[in-house]
């Protein structure tokens, strides 16, 4: 059965499956809800005793070869961005374990990292690269001049073929103890 609806209502709906057998999954998402939001989805897969597979929640890591020395706080500040207004951001990897874990669930973690090449599809990479920027800079506007040159220079390494990028990632996989 899919559920869609939202958030704090996905306990009373895995209630109302009256105990037919279901799965909690979902993909990049645990990052971007509110702190209470993801309290309440570990919350309803302990009350309900589901099994749950959370894939690609980022991580807060992001690494870049050839490195440059404004990698650091364009990250720093892309991830300061991912915690506003109440959400996890790189964090939500550990409080989701956490939760599930201190809820009797066995909890098991995969690094599922995104490395991304030449040959990865450059549309892709430079949308990726842009929008990580554009977090950074909405975080910490003083960047932009420094990320517009950074920018040009990661999408002509793109182009070259020269720039190999990982982005981590890592997939839970929650499991009632029955």
């Amino acid at each position: 059965m899919i559920i869609d609806g939202s958030v704090e209502a996905l306990g009373q709906m895995l209630g109302m499956l009256g105990g037919e057998p279901c799965l909690v999954t979902c993909s990049a998402v645990l990052d971007v809800l509110t702190t209470d939001q993801l309290a309440a989805v570990c919350q309803a897969v302990i009350d309900n005793q589901v099994p749950a597979l959370f894939s690609l929640t980022v991580t807060g890591t992001a690494t870049m070869d050839p490195a440059d020395v404004q990698d650091r706080s364009l990250l720093a500040a892309f991830n300061d961005h991912q915690r506003r207004v109440g959400r996890p951001g790189p964090d939500a990897v550990e409080l989701a374990v956490n939760a599930l874990w201190a809820g009797g669930l066995t909890v098991r973690t995969q690094e599922t990292p995104w490395q991304l090449t030449a040959s990865s599809d450059s549309v892709f990479v430079e949308r990726l690269l842009q929008e990580r920027l554009d977090a950074a800079v909405a975080q910490d506007p003083g960047l932009a001049s420094a990320a517009t040159t950074w920018f040009q220079l990661r999408c002509a390494q793109l182009a070259l073929g020269m720039l190999r990028i990982e982005v981590g990632h890592r997939d839970i996989l929650a499991l009632p103890a029955r």
